[in-house]
């Protein structure tokens, strides 16, 4: 069974998160023993989920995480949406090598290195630029 909450507020202070989470574990208990917290990863909303939901394991919303994966190719120098389909398919591609299918962090770790010389090589073309 998934039992989700939402909550909508006009305040990004960790005091109103905080109030939130709070709000959340009271409605819906079994948070505080298990569970995973989806957040676009605003840093007070996730303090504050990690000091309420000790055990729950945060998480980034998939949207927000590959937004944040082009923000950083951007601020690499790689700008165009074509050069980073090359990067953000390795990281996100729906192939079964894609990093964001691994299975465990021994095969997280496998995923990263073997692709490690095109990715840099790639990198280098497109910025000029020792990775």
């Amino acid at each position: 069974m998934v039992l989700s909450n939402c909550c909508v507020h006009y305040s990004k202070s960790k005091t109103v998160f905080k109030k939130i989470a709070s709000a959340v574990c009271t409605t819906s208990p079994h948070w505080l023993l298990k569970g995973a917290i989806l957040t676009d990863g605003e840093t007070a909303l996730s303090d504050s989920l990690a000091e309420t939901t000790k055990k729950a394991k945060g998480l980034r919303c998939f949207n927000h995480f590959r937004q944040n994966c082009k923000d950083k190719l951007t601020s690499l120098g790689v700008r165009k949406p074509q050069e980073q389909a090359f990067f953000l398919n390795h990281i996100l591609g729906k192939d079964e090598t894609s990093i964001i299918k691994a299975r465990d962090e021994n095969d997280l770790n496998a995923r990263i290195n073997v692709p490690k010389k095109d990715i840099e090589e790639e990198e280098k073309r497109i910025t000029q630029k020792e990775p």
